[in-house]
């Protein structure tokens, strides 16, 4: 089996999202995406650019709120993606 760990944005507090969308702005592959209730990721784009690239946490470090944590995920060899185990 050859899965892919990949580290990816998930808010942790939904409540003390400010909607300033500052997040959104500094995604270099445009993953994230500010919805009526949530921040949406494309789970796929951010994988690629992630593996290809070793890591990014620009969402997580521009976060005036701090409530952007960086949580584990797994591409499978199919395309599939799963969230992994947190820590």
């Amino acid at each position: 089996m050859n899965e892919k760990v990949f580290y990816s944005p998930e808010l942790t507090n939904r409540n003390f999202c400010s909607d300033c969308k500052v997040c959104v702005e500094v995604c270099p592959v445009k993953a994230l995406k500010k919805t009526v209730l949530d921040i949406d990721v494309d789970r796929k784009n951010c994988a690629e650019y992630i593996l290809s690239s070793d890591e990014c946490i620009k969402c997580t470090a521009i976060c005036p709120q701090g409530i952007i944590k960086l949580v584990p995920y797994i591409i499978e060899e199919d395309g599939q993606i799963r969230r992994g185990e947190s820590d």
